[in-house]
């Protein structure tokens, strides 16, 4: 009798979970790799980041570790347009899912499933 494959959990959670940004070439984001205000970055990238990068196999991304946790430094985001529009986004302080509300309203990801 032949068993039946089961998909590893992180694939299955990868294609449930559509983010697509048709209109996104770049995405670009500084952060530092401890400190305060700087855990939503590390936790978007780790949840919203392989799923940004499945569904659009297109995009570039990006990541800058920032060398001195300061007021001068915070977590920033840049996403670039396909037009070679950059637009910067202050997410020091955010968590993983705003930094993503943040995206879907400034229309540049699409939210919905497919």
């Amino acid at each position: 009798m032949a068993t039946m494959r089961v998909l590893p959990q992180a694939l299955v959670k990868l294609q449930q979970h559509v983010l697509k940004a048709p209109t996104v070439a770049k995405v670009s984001i500084a952060y530092a790799r401890r400190g305060a205000g700087n855990a939503g970055a590390r936790a978007f990238i780790k949840e919203h980041v392989p799923s940004l990068k499945y569904h659009n196999e297109a995009l570039v991304f990006e990541r800058t570790f920032l060398r001195d946790v300061g007021v001068a430094e915070k977590a920033k985001l840049t996403v670039t347009d396909d037009k070679s529009k950059a637009t910067d986004f202050e997410i020091h302080n955010k968590t993983s899912e705003e930094i993503l509300k943040l995206l879907h309203q400034k229309g540049f990801v699409d939210l919905s499933q497919a």
